[in-house]
């Protein structure tokens, strides 16, 4: 479907340019009318972010204070099906210029449980990180997850892991293992 795209490549008009946005609004809407309304809801939370937060004047207001070990509310905006999207937690492992390398978060009971290291055989991909002040629930993170994303995605700041901590460095480890096997 996206060949179709391609054809406005090399054309600069107004009218080509119209009529290419057109397409993709229809093709946007389709999609989003299809979706259940939570997801909708989060779609559209992650695409207004981002039109807001994709100016680069953004950037230089966006959080500043950023440290590696906080727990940060990201969005990770709109994403393909296994990959973090929207509105999730996520710990930032390092900083690097306008960016931050984060490994995305999750509160979610079954998955937590699926990360216990007691369990014969616990996920791989996953750590749990229990509960982490700031937080109300106790936490895992997806480690093939991790990436480098712009601060301008970070929304807040909501608690902090010491970078010295036995935790940090266990998680900051099988994030390494995970990405380098």
């Amino acid at each position: 479907m996206h060949q179709e795209f391609l054809k406005y490549q090399n054309k600069e008009t107004y009218q080509d340019k119209q009529e290419m946005v057109m397409k993709y609004a229809l093709i946007y809407h389709q999609y989003m009318m299809k979706l259940p309304m939570k997801i909708a809801m989060m779609e559209c939370l992650s695409g207004t972010n981002r039109l807001q937060r994709s100016d680069p004047t953004y950037l230089q207001q966006a959080v500043s204070l950023l440290r590696i070990g906080d727990v940060c509310y990201i969005d990770y905006g709109q994403a393909y099906t296994y990959e973090a999207g929207f509105q999730h937690f996520g710990v930032i492992l390092s900083i690097v210029s306008n960016k931050v390398f984060v490994v995305p978060m999750t509160s979610n009971q079954q998955t937590f449980t699926k990360a216990d290291p007691t369990m014969d055989y616990p996920l791989p991909h996953i750590f749990q990180l229990g509960l982490i002040d700031g937080l109300t629930k106790p936490s895992v993170c997806f480690l093939n997850d991790a990436k480098f994303i712009n601060k301008a995605r970070i929304i807040s700041v909501k608690g902090h892991i010491d970078v010295e901590s036995l935790l940090f460095k266990r998680l900051r480890k099988r994030v390494f293992e995970t990405i380098f096997k």
